[in-house]
């Protein structure tokens, strides 16, 4: 039966560690592609929600200006109603 050494198992074991190395490497490589992928993705939609709220704030403010046009006409309305002496 052979002898087992210290040198035996280093010298197995070292192929082994090169081999993990190497899919260590990869597996990093990898991950900092998703990483990059991923970082871009959100930088993406954050600026898409940052579109789609200041949308829905310039609907709001055009609103608003409708309220204002809508006060004045009804304004002049009654005015206009007043003068002529009808009930509304």
């Amino acid at each position: 039966m052979a002898t087992l050494t210290k040198e035996y198992f280093e010298k197995k074991f070292e192929a082994v560690d090169r081999r993990f190395d190497v899919q260590e490497a990869k597996m990093q490589k990898m991950l900092d592609g998703l990483d990059r992928d991923l970082k871009a993705f959100v930088k993406e939609q954050d600026e898409e929600i940052a579109r789609i709220v200041n949308k829905g704030f310039e609907h709001v403010i055009k609103q608003f200006d409708v309220n204002d046009r809508v006060i004045r006409l009804e304004t002049i309305v009654y005015k206009i109603a007043k003068a002529i002496n009808i009930q509304i």
